[in-house]
């Protein structure tokens, strides 16, 4: 996997994935599992790596905007996962790579 496929399977999981599952636990619904290679995007000629970067910086910053608008008692939401089961959203924000 090139440097260019990391970034933009970040960009993925920022985008695609994390904004996705935190507004399904918020919301009281569940979520489908995420493949990088079916639902990612596919990276094309002429991407530039700062163009995906600048994107993935600023879906971040987004991000961290959901996050601080979390209380502690928001970590015991719970949701179901395509392949996990009922997770809480503490779980979820622990969680590793393999929770995709």
């Amino acid at each position: 996997m090139s440097a260019l496929q990391c970034l933009q399977h970040l960009l993925d999981t920022e985008q695609k994935v994390f904004p996705v599952r935190l507004r399904a636990f918020m919301n009281g619904q569940n979520f489908p599992a995420f493949n990088p290679d079916t639902d990612g995007q596919k990276l094309t000629s002429g991407i530039v790596p700062t163009s995906v970067a600048a994107s993935f910086a600023t879906i971040r910053n987004a991000n961290l905007i959901l996050l601080a608008g979390l209380k502690m008692s928001d970590l015991t939401r719970t949701a179901v996962h395509a392949e996990l089961g009922k997770v809480t959203l503490g779980e979820m924000l622990q969680s590793g790579p393999d929770t995709t």
